[in-house]
């Protein structure tokens, strides 16, 4: 039986030293440990940027079902046989390309785990224009290195060798640690990379950024990248070759189950819908009609419908939806500025997150309000509690706004 569960722990008296000494299981627990902990504090050396949280973060909002059109084109299949492809996959804001990209992911995982290990490499990218400080170019390049390491016993050997050699507590140089692009994609049969909001990418470090794609191209990886479409430009004077173009956009059928997933949940509007079954397909017919293929805009739709407290309510809303992002932006700003008991609040709610530099937790939020000018000490008595009803577009599972 192990003596530990962690290395952390690892203070071995000399009676159970030489206990373990005939035990090869413990031996090989110890060993596996270690080992363990050395790979973890090398791949935070070559790349502290964790893309697994982001990706857990976007998939727990995608609605199953949804995306499979995308995974059965014709343009996405010939890029995934492939070797060396480039698809650009643009679409209009809201169009769903960020959640389309963690179902592109969790398909190309589930290819990577049916496969031998070391057989297939995939790395991916959520550019977020709010981690412009941290998502430079060689922080970006550092981490493709780190992910493509974790499905390759060479690489990473050779990072190991680079962490010994030179100072452990100063960042890496890409290059110097991998001088060559070919040896991020030699071991392996095929090498997917994913990257995800293009054009969030600041415009300075986006040239860069699609030069060492380039690179890896023609290293023989698979590159795919969604974005809005005014990134068009650099897409095209890029050094990408044969850049096919898929563009994205909510389906009729993805938007109608989104739609009846949101509708689904225990609220007021369900209750109200449970009293009048009609209102059921009336509210699915009139947001898919008008949200011109934009998730984000049937979201908008529906968090204005909760809002309503009756049946009446909500058929006026559903004859007279904002046609557009500017309009419901408008409606919104009107809303609040009628609202007599919460319109200060909502307004200061609304400076905050336009301004941070990065998603704020509810309690980083209700400490920014609670800050009144002039303080040189926080006063705990100003913390607002009704913070959540007045901020929309929150996610609950996450503790952020």
């Amino acid at each position: 039986m192990p003596y530990f569960e962690s290395a952390n722990h690892f203070i071995i008296s000399g009676s159970v030293f030489n206990d373990i000494q005939g035990d090869p299981a413990t031996i090989e627990h110890i060993k596996e440990i270690l080992e363990g902990q050395e790979r973890q504090k090398i791949m935070a050396w070559v790349s502290p940027i964790d893309v697994s949280a982001k990706h857990f973060d976007v998939t727990s909002v995608r609605e199953p079902g949804t995306g499979e059109w995308f995974l059965n084109s014709d343009a996405f299949k010939e890029w995934e046989r492939s070797i060396g492809r480039a698809l650009w996959c643009p679409g209009i804001p809201g169009a769903g390309k960020t959640v389309l990209t963690s179902l592109i992911i969790d398909h190309l995982r589930s290819l990577q785990l049916r496969e031998p290990v070391g057989t297939i490499a995939l790395a991916w990218i959520y550019f977020n224009y709010k981690e412009a400080a941290i998502q430079t170019p060689d922080a970006i390049h550092l981490n493709l290195i780190r992910q493509l390491a974790g499905s390759s016993t060479q690489l990473y050997t050779l990072l190991k060798s680079s962490y010994y050699k030179k100072d452990p507590n100063s960042q890496p140089s890409p290059w110097q640690l991998i001088p060559d692009m070919h040896i991020l994609t030699r071991d392996f049969a095929k090498v997917f990379v994913v990257v995800d909001a293009l054009d969030e990418c600041a415009e300075k470090n986006r040239i860069i950024f699609l030069k060492l794609m380039a690179h890896l191209q023609t290293s023989g990886a698979n590159i795919l990248i969604t974005s809005r479409d005014h990134v068009y430009d650099s897409i095209a004077h890029s050094e990408l070759i044969g850049i096919q173009k898929v563009d994205i956009s909510g389906t009729t059928d993805d938007i109608t189950k989104f739609i009846n997933s949101r509708l689904s949940q225990p609220n007021h509007l369900a209750q109200i819908i449970k009293a009048w079954p009609p209102l059921h397909k009336e509210i699915v017919t009139a947001i898919v009609g008008s949200c011109k293929g934009m998730f984000l805009m049937a979201t908008f739709h529906i968090e204005s419908l909760e809002k309503k407290h009756n049946a009446g309510e909500i058929r006026e809303t559903l004859r007279s939806l904002p046609p557009t992002f500017d309009d419901i932006y408008d409606d919104a700003m009107n809303r609040i500025e009628n609202d007599n008991h919460h319109s200060k609040l909502a307004l200061q709610v609304l400076s905050f997150l336009v301004y941070a530099r990065r998603q704020l937790t509810w309690l980083e939020l209700q400490h920014f309000l609670a800050i009144r000018p002039g303080d040189t000490e926080f006063h705990d008595e100003y913390i607002t509690d009704n913070v959540r009803a007045t901020a929309g577009g929150a996610d609950e599972r996450r503790h952020v706004v």
